[in-house]
């Protein structure tokens, strides 16, 4: 007995519309593991600093922050929140205890702060503040990258402010007293123009359009070279 055999005509548009349901299907599952709270407001970047990232009060800064993270470090570091979980406002868990643990050793949530398993308002404004601290968008809820930044370990931490600190150190004395020069931030693709001790000027770079290693100047400037690794190098005018 014969079947009859469905042309590829027929055949195509059949399976067109069932990849297109399978693609629906895993869009449909991708959006609804995000967060409701992170997906139903956008909020607008944070207005630029005006203070020159390259200065004395950012050296002090760095120094106070080395002395913090070193007395974090010696104590035995901060809790490591599980990974792949996303904690938001009206949780009540024992992730929510690591969490508040966690904010309270870097200042985040006050050290008085009630409450142990809630995750309450104070605990929505100190995930909004961490946020804001290290560039991140102020949802006030952790999952994805602001959950990795958290877990990132103390000691990691301690050696970056100590290799900022030295670069600072470094390249102050370079650019002291140079009237114009621009500096590049290659990690967040950012230019901040210097006139006078003071930041006139900050624009952002397009990660498309940015290079790997650009060396950025201006007329009659100090020169600030930036690279994705975090090296910094600066010289004056006359190449020195």
């Amino acid at each position: 007995m014969f079947r009859r055999v469905p042309s590829k005509s027929k055949v195509q548009p059949v399976r067109r519309a069932v990849s297109g349901l399978i693609a629906l299907g895993l869009v449909a599952i991708l959006v609804t593991n995000v967060p409701v709270h992170a997906v139903t407001h956008r909020y607008m970047p944070p207005e630029p600093s005006r203070l020159p990232w390259i200065s004395a009060q950012t050296e002090q800064a760095l120094v106070s922050a080395v002395d913090v993270y070193q007395r974090i470090v010696a104590a035995g570091g901060w809790p490591k929140l599980p990974g792949h979980i996303t904690l938001r406002p009206g949780d009540n868990d024992e992730n929510v205890v690591i969490l508040r643990k966690r904010l309270k050793m870097t200042g985040d949530l006050p050290a008085n702060a009630r409450g142990d398993y809630a995750f309450d308002e104070n605990v929505v404004e100190a995930v909004k503040r961490y946020q804001r601290r290290v560039g991140l968008e102020p949802t006030g809820v952790v999952y994805g990258i602001t959950l990795r930044s958290l877990n990132v370990p103390a000691k990691t931490r301690l050696r970056q402010l100590q290799a900022n600190l030295a670069r600072i150190q470094e390249l102050l004395p370079k650019l002291r007293g140079a009237p114009k020069y621009i500096i590049m931030n290659a990690t967040s693709f950012e230019l901040q123009g210097i006139q006078n001790g003071r930041s006139p000027s900050q624009a952002g770079l397009s990660p498309v359009s940015a290079p790997r290693r650009r060396r950025t100047s201006a007329p009659t400037s100090a020169q600030s070279i930036s690279s994705p690794t975090g090296t910094c190098r600066a010289r004056s005018p006359s190449g020195r």
